[in-house]
């Protein structure tokens, strides 16, 4: 990872269109930031033209998709997001031009690097519209591949050092007033440092007051989103984001997703199932969401069964060491407590004593398990490629298909996630 500190966020200008990985000849410009494409042009020019070299695809989303690549002006290795115009009728991306305003303003350790913007030649073949490419600095693993990594088990330091990280970085973010809404575990990236960074600032947006009026519902993939917003909660701040990062740290814990539902009534079943079901006490007000009719009739009431979900899952799993101190449970019921009102926030949970007085401490960011490369496009490609063999069988793939290779980095998150 570059260690420079990031450039001016530019604006696109040529990339020379290649059949297969595009070969990109770039120029930095400052970027007025307007809604539309037309809009998007620079102002000034920084430095002349230099080149990227790119060398493979490395993730995929409804975003686009991202290649990792060299910057040939400083060698550095870096993720080109490629962001999806095609389907795009009023020109640039509003998911991406908040993306862009907000990380051309974040500049911490543990939110990704948005070094600059380039933007593809306009011709003929692409509609007169060209490609834009987001550069970040390359991570080499997300969380998704790391914990997909079948040999792999995270100890109770490791995820003390993932979490503070975690922690830390969006303690900086809600500081800056930015909601992420989609933090998940493929949305973690890690470089070959140990260093997290939080990605995928696509859904983000700037909030004024804790609890703003008329925001979407339809934000944060399913197994992470809290349960206000299944409820139709239009009102939020950045407790959402502390009830997706209560996920991540339960998964880490104990290497399973903790609510894998299938649809918005699933997902809300599961969470109740397992925190127990929202009383007057519990959450004032809960019944007055507009989905609260989702929620199982009284006799169908549960009480939480956090503890032994963790217990059972952790035995299944050899992980008994990672909840073997009650400060980290109560630490994980404090990320998901039903009312968002009684969610801990990021900066207290960062300072609470579980990270600072309980053995063992924290690993060294370096002692994370960061060997080769590890990512979800790489996992669901070697899925993808198991069920081939299986359906072909030993003979692999037919005669005449072109078999699926595998390829290493970490894309810039964004992609459909666990759930």
């Amino acid at each position: 990872m570059a260690t420079a500190a990031a450039p001016a966020v530019g604006a696109p200008a040529a990339v020379a269109a290649a059949a297969g990985p595009p070969s990109l000849t770039c120029k930095i410009e400052m970027p007025a930031m307007g809604g539309g494409d037309e809009q998007f042009g620079g102002t000034r020019t920084i430095t002349s033209a230099y080149t990227f070299s790119v060398d493979k695809q490395i993730g995929e989303g409804t975003y686009g998709q991202v290649f990792m690549g060299n910057d040939k002006a400083d060698q550095a290795r870096v993720a080109l997001k490629k962001i999806r115009m095609d389907t795009e009728k009023d020109g640039f991306p509003i998911t991406a031009i908040r993306e862009i305003k907000i990380l051309s303003t974040m500049h911490h350790p543990n939110v990704v690097n948005l070094r600059e913007i380039v933007r593809s030649e306009i011709h003929k073949n692409n509609n007169y519209k060209g490609s834009i490419y987001m550069v970040f600095d390359y991570c080499e693993y997300d969380l998704t591949g790391l914990l997909e990594t079948v040999k792999y088990k995270f100890t109770e330091s490791q995820v003390k050092c993932i979490m503070k990280q975690i922690l830390k970085g969006l303690a900086y973010v809600h500081g800056q007033g930015v909601l992420h809404r989609d933090l998940k575990a493929s949305n973690i990236l890690i470089d070959r440092n140990g260093i997290v960074k939080l990605a995928d600032f696509g859904l983000a947006r700037t909030y004024q007051t804790k609890n703003e009026a008329g925001l979407t519902n339809r934000v944060i993939t399913l197994w992470y989103r809290p349960p206000e917003l299944l409820m139709g909660a239009k009102s939020y701040g950045p407790e959402i984001d502390m009830w997706s990062v209560g996920c991540i740290f339960a998964e880490l814990l104990v290497g399973k997703p903790i609510f894998p539902g299938n649809d918005e009534p699933d997902q809300l079943d599961k969470i109740f199932k397992t925190l127990g079901t929202p009383t007057e006490q519990t959450w004032p007000g809960w019944t007055k969401y507009p989905e609260s009719k989702m929620v199982p009739p009284a006799k169908y009431k549960y009480g939480s069964k956090l503890r032994q979900w963790l217990k059972d899952v952790a035995a299944r799993n050899g992980l008994q060491n990672n909840i073997k101190d009650d400060k980290c449970i109560q630490l994980l019921e404090r990320m998901l407590a039903l009312d968002p009102a009684q969610r801990v926030n990021a900066r207290d949970a960062f300072s609470d004593e579980w990270f600072w007085h309980c053995d063992p401490p924290p690993c060294d960011p370096k002692n994370l398990p960061c060997h080769g490369s590890s990512h979800e496009f790489t996992m669901k490609k070697r899925r993808n490629e198991e069920k081939d063999r299986v359906h072909h069988g030993a003979g692999g793939v037919p005669p005449g298909a072109v078999p699926v290779v595998a390829t290493g980095g970490a894309a810039l998150g964004g992609g459909g996630g666990r759930g």
